[in-house]
């Protein structure tokens, strides 16, 4: 997979050489036989060394991580990645690569899904549930 999207030989040694090469790689296959683009893939791929890096993937094989420590590495990442963390482009770039983390710690069943917050609809359900049962 990686020698099809990296040509340059200091880039393919990066990809083969980071952590989780072989978490990486299936990821990126699946998301190719979902019909991704070869630069979308280039995009990814290198975004999931960048989601690895400032997680600490490779020590905390299994750990699951929440939404709120992925957006403290996205600011970590968005910070030593653009000179204003306030640009648009910062921020977009952080919103994608808190997606990006999200659906490839899915992926590895490693995404530590937030609780659900319980509504009025909830409790309301849930009683009649437990009527519905009794009756």
């Amino acid at each position: 997979m990686f020698d099809q999207l990296f040509f340059r030989s200091d880039a393919l040694t990066r990809q083969l050489s980071a952590p989780l090469v072989e978490e990486r790689r299936q990821y990126l296959a699946l998301c190719a036989a979902q019909g991704m683009s070869k630069c979308t893939l280039e995009v990814k791929a290198r975004l999931l060394l960048s989601i690895a890096e400032y997680l600490r993937l490779a020590d905390r094989a299994n750990d699951r991580i929440s939404l709120p420590e992925i957006k403290k590495a996205a600011s970590r990442w968005s910070n030593h990645k653009w000179r204003s963390p306030e640009n648009a482009h910062a921020k977009r770039s952080r919103e994608y690569l808190i997606a990006q983390a999200a659906k490839w710690l899915t992926f590895l069943n490693g995404f530590q899904t937030p609780p659900k917050v319980a509504t009025a609809y909830d409790q309301t359900l849930a009683q009649f549930r437990t009527f519905m049962e009794e009756d």
